[in-house]
């Protein structure tokens, strides 16, 4: 897989509805590293730019690729389907369902929910937590809800996930528990991760390690 963004420009309005330059012409590809972290302070963008790189938001300019295809209206949600998943700081489990049927959920929604049962307990049980499959969210622990989060991102196998501060409201022992299975479905699963985070943590399982400023993003080093 090979992800490309070529000239990314994006301007936001601040309150004073003053232009807010976030990307200048940004370059950024994605070839073989199966873990990529980005770093940056608050602001920078580094959710901005996971959430252009995943079609949750647009560029203002600029060209972006995912597996030779080039991004535009009409293939955003069939890219997203095939291709990108997500986890984010906060772990998002609709609070209605049980974590076997928001797994399931995940399944129906990229159209491959015919296995649903055997690969949402097999998911579960790579995390330690498949006893926790007919639980309700606010059953489970803050590290147990962040392994369901980080399972419903890889469970339909896809080819790259975004993950946006992953470990953010995570005591030191259970980031350790997350950066270590993101490491192992990578190198077992070949599912490519790029993540946005303040945690050193991840400086350690990267294969590339990335930071923004001045309106671009720069390998850290180089």
């Amino acid at each position: 897989m090979l992800l490309k963004a070529k000239n990314i420009n994006k301007t936001y309005k601040n309150k004073e509805f003053e232009d807010l330059i976030i990307f200048k012409n940004l370059n950024f590809e994605l070839n073989d590293e199966n873990i990529t972290t980005i770093y940056g302070p608050s602001g920078i963008g580094k959710s901005t730019l996971l959430n252009i790189l995943g079609t949750v938001d647009s560029p203002d300019s600029g060209t972006i690729e995912l597996d030779h295809i080039q991004y535009n209206s009409n293939n955003l949600y069939n890219l997203r389907r095939r291709y990108i998943s997500y986890m984010f700081q906060f772990h998002y489990l609709l609070p209605e369902f049980t974590i076997y049927d928001n797994l399931k959920l995940v399944l129906e929604i990229k159209n491959i929910y015919h296995k649903s049962s055997s690969l949402i307990f097999e998911t579960l049980d790579r995390f330690g937590i498949a006893d926790k499959a007919k639980n309700y969210p606010h059953h489970l622990s803050g590290g147990e809800k962040q392994r369901v989060s980080l399972a419903r991102s890889i469970i339909s196998s896809p080819s790259l996930v975004l993950a946006d501060e992953p470990t953010g409201n995570l005591d030191s022992e259970n980031s350790m528990m997350i950066a270590k299975e993101i490491k192992k479905i990578s190198n077992e699963s070949n599912i490519k991760f790029i993540i946005a985070s303040h945690d050193s943590i991840f400086e350690n399982i990267s294969d590339r390690v990335c930071c923004i400023k001045k309106f671009n993003i720069f390998d850290m080093n180089q």
